[in-house]
């Protein structure tokens, strides 16, 4: 309990056709205008379709929204 105090925006992609995860990330470390991202995971059968590039799209796009 104590790790998810600094995790925030939890992102899953779900497919939707099927309803299975694709991908899972978060952003930790909230200071001073800095955040990281963590728990970067993709799903094998969805690796080189562009569910990476999509979630990272949507991550950033979080970012941008956290630190205003």
């Amino acid at each position: 309990m104590k790790l998810l105090e600094n995790r925030y925006e939890p992102t899953v992609i779900v497919h939707k056709e099927s309803d299975q995860v694709i991908a899972y990330a978060n952003l930790y470390n909230y200071k001073d205008d800095v955040c990281w991202l963590g728990n970067v995971i993709v799903s094998k059968r969805f690796r080189g379709q562009g569910a990476s590039s999509y979630l990272l799209e949507t991550m950033v796009m979080k970012l941008n929204r956290f630190i205003e």
